[in-house]
């Protein structure tokens, strides 16, 4: 996946010029999600060996 987020932010770069403003939100939310989905993997992976 970290692969897929790098190849994305190039091309994010490359448009940049064009939409500041909806790559900006698009990075926060991206960046938001990726935040949340570590913080389950976290969690999960903490809470199986000990079950």
């Amino acid at each position: 996946m970290s692969q897929n987020t790098n190849v994305q932010a190039s091309t994010n770069n490359n448009s940049l010029s064009e939409k500041k403003k909806k790559i900006r939100h698009t990075t926060i939310i991206e960046l938001g999600l990726m935040a949340v989905a570590v913080a389950v993997a976290v969690v999960v992976a903490a809470k199986l060996p000990k079950e």
